[in-house]
């Protein structure tokens, strides 16, 4: 009533099929013939998309679409899709998540996407094939929040003018009572502070000065141009010594 469990390894070459026999032979009993084959091939699949956007979606409601992952190959292949990767995991649910491929099979995965906020959502997930390098998926979508704008007419419109007029200049008010006094005394023309204003620009001499003659200052000027009335006219010269000399 004793088993004994016989175990055989094959080693593939890529691409190779193989196909044996084995024989057990029995000390004064029959012999068992054992058919052995194999078949070594890589693993391939095939993901039918690498992006999918979601568009204008209203964040807090769930979109979905779907992605096919095939196999071409003859061997099976496992698959997983990481999402470890994305920054909150809400946003993405994906079904099935993880399986195995068989040769030649054609597996539908479904995405699932909720925004969550009212912003504009960049994500990416990580399919892991076998010995492959992860290839990244990019799923995309835009929330979006509900909201209207009414234009309703108003009961009466030139009240409605100056409600808003008024609310203008309070709000005119308000800006300038923040506003540093020293800086409004220097922006408006003419004040002392102002920059540029008459008092800073220097001041020409005058010449009656030096002749004990009080300044001609507020004096009218005439139609000849001179500045001066014509009893006050003087015609003033300088001599190659540098004196001056008046003549009336």
């Amino acid at each position: 009533g004793e088993s004994q469990m016989v175990q055989f390894s094959y080693y593939g070459l890529r691409d190779r099929s193989f196909r044996t026999g084995a024989v057990c032979i029995v000390d004064g009993g029959p012999e068992y013939h054992v058919e052995l084959k194999g078949t070594a091939a890589p693993c391939k699949y095939h993901i039918d998309r690498t992006e999918l956007n979601f568009g204008d979606i209203p964040f807090t409601e769930i979109a979905e679409q779907e992605l096919f992952l095939q196999n071409p190959g003859k061997v099976p292949v496992n698959f997983n899709f990481n999402l470890s990767s994305i920054s909150r995991q809400v946003l993405i649910d994906i079904v099935p998540a993880v399986g195995v491929l068989k040769p030649e099979e054609k597996q539908k995965i479904n995405v699932k996407f909720r925004a969550g906020i009212p912003d504009q959502v960049y994500e990416t997930v990580l399919v892991e094939v076998e010995y492959y390098e992860p290839k990244k998926l990019i799923v995309r979508g835009q929330g979006t929040f509900p909201g209207i704008v009414l234009g309703l007419p108003r009961r009466d419109e030139a009240a409605h003018r100056i409600a808003l007029e008024a609310a203008a200049q309070r709000m005119q008010a308000r800006l300038m009572d923040n506003m540093d006094p020293a800086s409004i005394t220097a922006s408006v023309p003419g004040s002392p502070n102002a920059a540029g204003s008459i008092a800073d620009r220097p001041r020409r001499a005058d010449p009656t000065a030096e002749l004990g003659r009080p300044p001609a200052t507020g004096l009218r000027g005439s139609g000849s141009g001179s500045g001066l009335e014509p009893p006050l006219a003087s015609a003033i010269e300088a001599g190659e010594d540098g004196q001056i000399a008046a003549a009336r």
